[in-house]
């Protein structure tokens, strides 16, 4: 489990992820038609399960892309597995405190008897505050004899086992991933302190990762720029992308009190890249301009809007 969700409570990380959602900044450079460099802004809905609404929905969207790639790209069957513990055994709380080290056990158990397999997992919580696992494995297994396993480890009989061809998987995923998605606040509550991890998967399951190509060229990320403050205004509530003149470009990314990380050289370079473009004195001309706006000009600067 991070050490943040021992450290904070639900409420408390979501004020932080909000704050941090707020005001934070993403700094990419990309190239126009002409291929002269321009900088732009980015402030993406983070991809989180602790918030509800957009970045909720854009985590379990991208797992769902995820797994309905790698079903469909293999000729495999797959089983598709339920385990639920006992209620009369176990509390919710104990049920969750001890649900990483039996589904670990479980699948120990099959590998011992099947050898090598591949897997799936991810934790639902019921109406009653019960955790119970949803599993995909490339190995089909009799009832009885998952029965008997998880019996052995849990002392739990309640599993279900079905049979999935690989042309079919999708429609399982997005069945079980939506009902988990719309789970109450609650719910969430209870599986941020108590479930070590909300899914799992072993090594190889998605295949290599290929990054996807892309036109920008990240830059830097800064937090504690908010979107009221005049030199980064949202003209747009719907917008994400902003682009910045070049006289505020050079400035921004060159003074260290708005940059808070850099991750690459990459940075550098294309800042390089737009100061060779300009002479000396139009430079400095871009960092007076700026100082003089920032210290004295009260009204919010809008950038120019454009589509991309």
């Amino acid at each position: 489990m991070h050490a943040n969700r021992k450290i904070y409570s639900y409420e408390g990380y979501q004020d932080i992820l909000i704050e941090r959602w707020n005001s934070g900044l993403i700094w990419l450079g990309k190239y126009d038609d002409h291929h002269l460099p321009e900088l732009w802004f980015c402030r993406p809905t983070p991809r989180t399960i602790w918030l509800s609404g957009k970045p909720r929905q854009k985590y379990y969207r991208a797992l769902r892309e995820k797994l309905k790639s790698r079903m469909t790209t293999t000729a495999k069957k797959y089983s598709f597995i339920t385990l639920t513990y006992h209620h009369k055994k176990y509390s919710p709380e104990e049920a969750a405190e001890r649900s990483k080290s039996d589904i670990k056990e479980l699948l120990r158990l099959i590998r011992r008897k099947f050898g090598k397999i591949q897997y799936f997992y991810i934790i639902e919580l019921t109406q009653t505050g019960y955790p119970h696992f949803h599993v995909i494995i490339d190995h089909f297994i009799y009832w009885k004899v998952l029965k008997a396993m998880w019996y052995h480890i849990t002392w739990s009989y309640v599993v279900d086992i079905r049979m999935i061809p690989s042309g079919n998987i999708a429609g399982y995923i997005c069945k079980y991933l939506t009902k988990v998605q719309k789970q109450n606040e609650w719910q969430f509550e209870f599986i941020f302190k108590n479930i070590d991890r909300l899914w799992s998967a072993s090594r190889g399951f998605f295949g290599k990762y290929i990054k996807p190509l892309s036109d920008c060229v990240f830059l830097a990320m800064s937090f504690g720029l908010y979107k009221s403050m005049k030199y980064i205004l949202r003209p747009d509530e719907d917008t994400t992308f902003w682009y910045i003149p070049y006289e505020f470009a050079i400035p921004l990314l060159n003074y260290d009190i708005y940059i808070e990380r850099r991750r690459s050289v990459a940075c550098y370079d294309f800042l390089d890249e737009i100061q060779s473009m300009f002479s000396s004195q139009t430079i400095n001309a871009c960092y007076a301009y700026c100082d003089h706006f920032f210290n004295h000009v009260k009204e919010p600067f809008s950038y120019i809007l454009r589509e991309g």
